[in-house]
């Protein structure tokens, strides 16, 4: 097992499992929609509590653009945790995925989390 930015990965497996603490809904309703659209993500294997976090294990080889576009979003909607994301720092993605001009590019990579 491995760990970077706080993401685990398991050697030679493309499961990676990303922890999501501190989550903040602004109202019942909101809860609803982040778990729906937890749901709705494709490449989202499981997810399921743990103490104060909810650990949701994904699979990243099955992951397009399109895909960590919405998980880079939904992480930045709901403030949770962005270093962990640079396990996703690979040579299909890095060429946009590194771009300095994007919202998330401080957050994911020149955070003091590292």
């Amino acid at each position: 097992m491995s760990i970077q930015g706080g993401a685990q990965t398991v050697s030679g497996e493309d499961l990676v499992e990303l922890r999501l603490a501190h989550v903040t809904y602004y109202s019942p309703h909101d809860e609803c929609c982040f778990f729906a659209w937890l749901h709705k993500m494709r490449f989202v294997e499981e997810f399921h509590g743990r103490g104060d976090a909810i650990i949701l294990s994904v699979n990243r080889a099955s992951m397009t653009r399109a895909d960590l576009e919405d998980l880079i979003g939904f992480f930045y909607r709901y403030g949770i945790s962005m270093p962990q994301l640079r396990v996703f720092d690979c040579p299909e993605f890095s060429g946009w995925f590194r771009n300095r001009e994007k919202y998330w590019y401080y957050r994911v990579f020149r955070s003091k989390a590292r």
